[in-house]
Order: C-alpha cells, then sequence, then structure tokens
C-alpha cells in the first residue's frame, strides 16, 4: 500500500514537473533534456530507495 501511494506520488510529481517545462517556453532544448534527465535521475532515485525499503521489510 505504502509503495503504490509512493509510486503514485512520484508520477504526479513527474506529471508536473513535465507540464512546467513544457509550459516555460523561454527554456531551450537542451535546458529541457537537461531538467528532464534530472527529474528521470530522482525518480530513479527514489524508485531504488523505495523498492530497497519494501525488500529490507
Amino acid at each position: 500500500m505504502a509503495k503504490d501511494i509512493a509510486f503514485h506520488q512520484l508520477k504526479v510529481a513527474q506529471s508536473q514537473a513535465d507540464a512546467a517545462i513544457v509550459a516555460d517556453g523561454t527554456l531551450n532544448q537542451q535546458e529541457k533534456a537537461a531538467q528532464q534527465t534530472s527529474l528521470q535521475e530522482v525518480v530513479d532515485t527514489w524508485t531504488k530507495s523505495i523498492n530497497d525499503s519494501q525488500n529490507a521489510a
């Protein structure tokens, strides 16, 4: 249950961040790619942490 909630929150955060990147027309393509890569790294790290904590439980 907690894992499902955490994954849902990650998806919501990713959607909001993606929307913010798209809405900001002042960013060039390189900056957008860098922001999306950084966000993906955060999501990957959180996902691994969630999985590790679930596996340890």
